[in-house]
């Protein structure tokens, strides 16, 4: 249903538009489940112009006619694959307050493999697999997901200290072909920042194209002197 709404207000913009629009498909406090993930995902793969996606929960639970609170059945665990199975050409995505722990679990697997896979040119066509899942349809390479990804928000999501230096850690090793440029980790309880600040001081020493890192509202404390030192 969600990608049929979209599909028509997409069109619908694009022709009214002489130039070339680049999108961004947001989604505020919304319930995922059902076949969303695998319609969604065909949806992106449709449309080139889509180069971001943003998830957002403010926190605030949704009540329902009779002034109660509604139970929260959101399936937020799809959405580290939503983003595992996109286009090659989605630059920035956003997870403001929805992630779970095993999420960014899905999420750190999946950007380790960024730049480790190889396609023949770059714009190689996708087929979906039955779980929705997708590959190239002309060759045995596959289509690399996040591989063109320069900006991620991962803010207000509780990661933790342990987490964030994973994160970190697989986004910028020596030799990866992470293209990331902006990381915004506030609101994550970082705190004393024991993993996280060990992981940020080993990829000093490598020349990373990370030029603008969010910590605010972590509580870094003591921390603040040690990463900036």
């Amino acid at each position: 249903r969600e990608s049929k709404l979209l599909a028509k207000f997409y069109e619908k913009e694009s022709s009214e538009s002489d130039s070339i629009i680049h999108w961004t498909v947001g989604f505020r406090n919304s319930s995922f489940g059902g076949e969303f993930a695998e319609y969604f995902v065909e949806f992106l793969y449709l449309r080139p112009n889509i180069n971001g996606l943003s998830f957002f929960n403010d926190g605030r639970p949704e009540k329902n006619k009779t002034n109660t609170i509604k139970e929260d059945k959101s399936d937020v665990s799809l959405l580290a694959g939503v983003a595992g199975s996109s286009p090659p050409w989605i630059t920035h995505i956003t997870f403001d307050g929805v992630l779970k722990e095993t999420d960014l679990a899905t999420l750190v697997s999946i950007l380790e493999n960024v730049g480790t896979l190889s396609s023949s040119n770059g714009e190689a066509q996708a087929a979906s697999d039955s779980q929705g899942r997708f590959s190239n349809s002309s060759s045995a390479a596959s289509v690399r997901p996040l591989s063109s990804l320069l900006s991620l928000d991962l803010s207000s999501n509780a990661l933790g200290d342990e987490l964030c230096g994973k994160l970190i850690r697989t986004l910028y090793l020596d030799g990866s072909k992470c293209r990331l440029e902006e990381l915004d980790l506030s609101g994550n309880e970082i705190n004393n920042g024991t993993h996280f600040v060990r992981e940020l001081k080993r990829i000093e020493k490598h020349t990373i194209p990370l030029h603008t890192l969010n910590l605010s509202s972590n509580k870094l404390v003591d921390a603040w002197h040690a990463i900036v030192t």
